[in-house]
């Protein structure tokens, strides 16, 4: 009976997350994007969702294997003459069909303004479909199955009182906002000195113009003031289910490279299982990959991960990484904290001269003053919510790189020796220079903006500072080859 209970919770769920985000049509694969499209499901199978043959067919999962994939990867790449791999993995809070749909696109614009050979890593991370998982099923990493939905009223009280406990400290971070002026973004407290001898450093620190408008700071101020009763309770619903969800989203990354059972002392099976894991999804197009790079050594492979597609361009590097000839890392408003960018990015750095790293983030004070739904929603972009309700840092090392504060402040220090090879850029504000602005919006001004395909963020100019430029609320810090500003 509490079996049969669990996975009624759990259709409810699946049920409910699909109606919510993705609409009841399942994702259908073009033809052109089938081999290109690697897709996970939460326990790190493939996900063979529904493609389109070369004869406009529709191909069920049933009838293809995520061996025949694999192989039609390897000869589609092989044919293509091409030398370049890019690797993106998306970030978390997505859901499977948005990254299907966006995939499509990203492909086919990916193929034809550049000569990469793209690859899209999806996986379902979707906030509530996660948080499902934590209040039904998950137990300390582990997939209890019906004997979670029996705790699942302690979960879901312990999780209730949590935010409850928390929203007065909550709402208060949130006023920050309404004091904050230009001045406490752009150094204007740093002194000539200072900014001389962190001009003199080989690492490379690029802050884009700030051009806000002074009108949008007071619109945007007004709009939480007046949406503050809103969000006490949006607030508490965001920190109800965020730092659980994540867990349950940084789990289902593993699970792409490798799922762990709890270890059984009295079962052989489980025994097994746990010293010789399955290989996930990943893991496998992994090691074809090494197969491919290794009948060609003129092969280069680029990874960008977006928000916490990091965390699956991380498990690429630690486990594959002396096996892949990975030439540029991209991080692209990461979730990854200092330490783990220490533990992964730097040795790989340092045994690889070649490699290059590039951490882009938007400004530090577009972050802040993020809004979304005209102000009903928490202050500030997703990766602040990550760092105010998701996380809780023991010290600095524990905020995410792709804050650009914590990144300059933390960067010397954890490249000590590869400093050369590291670039950290903010985007500006309405900048001119680093913002692609189209007839409504300039971007990247928002933690979001970084997977639309009209930025081109494959293309290395927009991972690169600019060569030139004029203005006066920028900053370009450890490249002597340049100016510090430019007036």
């Amino acid at each position: 009976m509490l079996y049969h209970t669990s996975q009624l919770f759990r259709g409810i769920g699946i049920i409910v997350s699909t109606l919510i985000f993705a609409g009841c049509a399942p994702a259908t694969i073009s033809h052109f994007a089938s081999d290109k499209i690697v897709a996970a499901y939460p326990d790190g199978t493939p996900m063979m969702n529904e493609r389109y043959d070369a004869d406009s067919t529709i191909r069920g999962e049933e009838n293809y294997t995520f061996r025949q994939q694999l192989d039609l990867l390897e000869h589609r790449f092989k044919e293509s003459g091409r030398k370049q791999i890019l690797i993106y993995a998306f970030g978390g809070m997505n859901d499977m069909a948005f990254e299907v749909e966006r995939s499509e696109e990203l492909t086919r614009a990916i193929w034809e303004t550049s000569d990469y050979y793209p690859v899209m890593l999806a996986w379902e991370s979707n906030l509530f479909d996660c948080y499902l998982d934590h209040l039904f099923f998950i137990r300390q990493g582990v997939d209890v199955g019906p004997w979670g939905v029996a705790s699942s009223p302690f979960y879901f009280m312990m999780d209730f009182g949590r935010a409850l406990m928390r929203l007065p400290v909550n709402m208060y971070n949130q006023s920050k906002m309404m004091f904050t002026t230009a001045d406490d973004f752009n150094f204007t407290g740093v002194s000539d000195t200072t900014l001389q001898q962190l001009q003199n450093h080989p690492m490379t620190m690029y802050l884009g113009e700030d051009c806000m408008p002074w009108h949008e700071v007071w619109l945007a101020r007004f709009a939480y003031f007046a949406g503050t009763p809103v969000r006490f309770f949006t607030t508490s619903l965001i920190d109800w289910c965020a730092g659980s969800s994540l867990s349950v989203m940084q789990a289902r990354a593993r699970s792409a490279f490798g799922k762990y059972t709890v270890l059984n002392y009295n079962d052989d099976q489980y025994i097994e299982s746990f010293l010789h894991p399955p290989k996930g999804v990943y893991a496998q197009l992994c090691e074809q990959l090494q197969k491919i790079c290794a009948s060609d050594s003129t092969i280069e492979i680029t990874l960008v991960g977006h928000s916490l597609g990091p965390y699956i361009i991380n498990e690429v590097i630690s486990k594959y990484g002396d096996k892949l000839p990975i030439r540029n890392i991209v991080y692209m408003s990461a979730v990854t904290n200092v330490r783990t960018v220490g533990n992964v990015i730097t040795p790989y750095l340092r045994d690889h001269p070649e490699a290059r790293f590039y951490n882009l983030t938007c400004h530090p004070r577009a972050e802040e003053y993020e809004m979304m739904c005209y102000g009903v929603l928490p202050q500030g972009s997703a990766l602040e919510w990550i760092t105010r309700y998701f996380i809780s840092p023991v010290d600095c090392d524990d905020y995410a790189v792709g804050l650009w504060p914590v990144a300059f402040a933390c960067f010397p220090r954890i490249f000590s020796g590869c400093e050369a090879q590291v670039v950290n850029k903010a985007f500006g504000i309405s900048d001119p220079i680093t913002n692609v602005t189209d007839s409504e919006f300039a971007r990247p001004e928002s933690h979001t903006d970084f997977s639309e395909p009209e930025l081109r963020f494959w293309d290395p100019v927009f991972w690169d500072v600019p060569k030139s430029r004029k203005g006066k609320n920028w900053l370009l810090l450890g490249s002597p080859a340049l100016q510090k500003k430019t007036q």
